[in-house]
């Protein structure tokens, strides 16, 4: 496929902008991502939960399949159970039946933020996305310099050859000019 910005088959000027676009998003979302993690990791209490549903998802195309696990747990001090869900390991998955006990985290001032494990930080999601994001944005703004470049080399390939600038003619030049064209030609003289 071809993406054509003009009659002559060359990307757009724009190119580079929605990679971006793109960039920033996952980039925001992965620092959201991130700065939760190291809330639940530093703020997070854990706590006992009961599996209250499972969802198995077989993603499609180059997704693969998700996990999810249900569950409701009590925040300390309060008298109504708190409903949250989280990605999980296919093993873990697997391994824990619907009203099985797990181990989950959630931030006391914010108990609707939690998540299955410990307090320990799991950075790689977050991480991942920031990644992405950086790749994203390196993309983009190489897009942004190298197409603008390379339609320029395609313009000046493709553009006839300029004429080589003549200076103007001086008053003597033109005098000298007109002499030697009003005088006979030497084979007429002899």
């Amino acid at each position: 496929m071809l993406l054509r910005g003009s009659s002559n088959g060359q990307l757009p000027s724009w190119f580079g902008v929605p990679f971006l676009l793109g960039g920033l998003a996952f980039l925001a979302f992965g620092f959201v991502l991130l700065l939760d993690e190291l809330r639940l990791s530093n703020e997070g209490v854990t706590t006992t939960a009961v599996v209250v549903e499972k969802d198995y998802s077989p993603g499609g195309g180059d997704s693969g399949p998700s996990y999810e696990l249900g569950y409701e747990f009590a925040p300390a001090g309060s008298t109504t159970n708190q409903h949250g869900s989280s990605d999980v390991s296919e093993e873990m998955y697997d391994a824990t039946p619907l009203g099985a006990a797990v181990e989950v985290t959630y931030l006391p001032s914010d108990p609707t933020k939690s998540r299955v494990g410990s307090t320990d930080p799991q950075l790689f999601v977050s991480l991942m996305v920031l990644g992405g994001g950086l790749v994203f944005l390196v993309v983009g703004g190489a897009m942004l310099v190298i197409v603008p470049r390379m339609r320029r080399r395609v313009a000046e390939a493709v553009a006839p050859p300029k004429p080589a600038p003549q200076r103007p003619t001086t008053e003597a030049e033109l005098r000298a000019l007109d002499a030697r064209l009003a005088a006979p030609p030497r084979d007429a003289a002899e």
